[in-house]
Order: C-alpha cells, then sequence, then structure tokens
C-alpha cells in the first residue's frame, strides 16, 4: 500500500539533504608547492650567471641543487595531482539522493514511535529504550541528531532522559555512554558510512544496536560494579567514595566493616584481622 506523501517531512528531509551536501564538500584542494617553484627558478638563474661568467664550480654546484629541487618538486606535483583525482572521483552509487532521505524518516517513523526533529535547532532524534542490562535499569534514552554538525568527529550526542548513573559517576548513564557521547567501538566505522551516505534510518539503527548490547571489557562502568561493590564481610553494597581497603587480602570492604590492626595500624578486613 502506497504511503501518503507528508509535506512536513519531505521539507525536513530537504533541509538534512542540504546539510549533507554540503559536508561531503568540505575538503579543501591541496596546497600547490609554490616554495619549490621559486627555489628551482632561483637556481635555473644561478646556474645561467655562473655558466655566463665561467664559474664551472659554482654553475656545478647550482645544477646539482636544480635537480635535486625539481625532483622534491615533481614528487609534490604528483600527490597533487594524486589528490585533486581523489577529490574528483564520484561513486554515483553513493551519491545522496534527495528521495532516498525522505523514505529513511518515513521508515523511521514507522519504527520508532518517537522520531522528532527540531527545523530551528537542527536536529533529528529518536527515543530508545527503556533499556534494562543485566537486570539492571538505564532507562530511555533520547539520540539527537546535529544535522548542521554533518561531517565533524561526533555530530550527535546521547540523552538519558531518566538517569540511572553508578554511585558518584553521574557523567555516565549507560555502560558505553559518557557525558552524553556514545562509545561506538567497532560500530564507529558503520556509524561513520552510514552518516556519509545519507543513511539516517541506518544510522540511528546502529546507535540503537550498541544501546541495547553490553560489552564488559569496554565499559565505562561495568553493570557489576553500577550500584557499587559488594562488600565481603556484610554484603552490601557501596559506592567507590565509601569503599576501604584490606591491606593484608587487598580487597574492597565498607567502611563500616574497615577495621584497624591494633599491632601495625593498617586497615584490614574481619577475617585478616
Amino acid at each position: 500500500m502506497k504511503q501518503e506523501f507528508q509535506p512536513v517531512l519531505f521539507r525536513v528531509a530537504s533541509k538534512v539533504f542540504e546539510a549533507a551536501q554540503r559536508s561531503r564538500v568540505t575538503t579543501a584542494p591541496p596546497e600547490l608547492p609554490t616554495y619549490y617553484w621559486e627555489r628551482a627558478v632561483s637556481y635555473r638563474q644561478r646556474m645561467l650567471l655562473a655558466q655566463e661568467h665561467g664559474w664551472h664550480f659554482s654553475a656545478e654546484e647550482a645544477r646539482t641543487d636544480l635537480i635535486g629541487t625539481i625532483t622534491l618538486l615533481q614528487r609534490y606535483v604528483d600527490e597533487c595531482a594524486t589528490k585533486m583525482r581523489q577529490l574528483a572521483e564520484f561513486d554515483p552509487e553513493l551519491a545522496i539522493k534527495l528521495r532516498d532521505v525522505y523514505e529513511d524518516f518515513v521508515a523511521l517513523q514507522s519504527d520508532f514511535d518517537d522520531f522528532d526533529w527540531n527545523i530551528s535547532e537542527k536536529t533529528l532524534s529518536i527515543v530508545v529504550g527503556p533499556i534494562e542490562l543485566e537486570d539492571v535499569l538505564l532507562g530511555e534514552f533520547r539520540v539527537v541528531l546535529h544535522w548542521d554538525q554533518l561531517g565533524g568527529s561526533k555530530p550527535y550526542e546521547v540523552l538519558a532522559l531518566d538517569p540511572n548513573s553508578p554511585n558518584d559517576q553521574s557523567d555516565v548513564t549507560h555502560p558505553h555512554v559518557h557525558a552524553n557521547q556514545l562509545c561506538e567501538g567497532e560500530g564507529r566505522a558503520p556509524i561513520r558510512r552510514a552518516l556519509e551516505q545519507g543513511r539516517f534510518h541506518d544510522f540511528f539503527q546502529l546507535v540503537t544496536q550498541i544501546l541495547e548490547t553490553y560489552n564488559e571489557s569496554s565499559a565505562y562502568v561495568t553493570l557489576s560494579n553500577w550500584s557499587g561493590k559488594v562488600c565481603p564481610d556484610c554484603g552490601d553494597r557501596t559506592s567507590d567514595s565509601d569503599l576501604s581497603y584490606c591491606e593484608r587480602c587487598e580487597s574492597d570492604i565498607c567502611g563500616d566493616c574497615a577495621m584497624s590492626c591494633s599491632q601495625c595500624h593498617s586497615s584490614v578486613c574481619s577475617e585478616c584481622r
């Protein structure tokens, strides 16, 4: 069944399309090797002058310098030509098309209940969640893409709508989110390609997949320590700031269970005491 055309959504798609097009033409042409050209001209003039006066040693010296400079000049000219060819290369299969952007937005409306946009702030956003990983409820997250920052290093942010941060670390709202920035891990390259190619539906899907996945090895705070560490003496969870350290068995214990050895005055747990 053919979907009804949405003029407002098409208007938003047009603005995002224009921003995406601009972001693909941000690479400046390479600097030309004018310094080496001017040096080559100078060495040639010096060589001609030495030849006119019969200064054979000076002429040979200028000739050697001219050869070396021309060699460098040729290398830099070749590099400039290569870079210019790279700028000129255009793959029609990767071209961003307005129709594709609009259809991506229609798909986002279908797949996400909270797909939204703000024309004045130039943002697209979706809401993911509520997310629960290993029995830790992290809540909902709004993924906000700033379309005027396309082509930048991090044109989007991940905002916790009802933050459940670990103790003493309010800037961590998810094992892979710190200061509203997502640790993309292996998803970095696919996310970059999706944004470069204007595949916005794929971009939001990739970010969602990372948010719904837990990788302990790359977590800012592991889920096992999300609510603090378990004291081996009393079994209660304690925030990092309230932990003490047993200098005998090297285990973390809560402040209430930490004891001082009467002989060496070291901080110890009940078992080591």
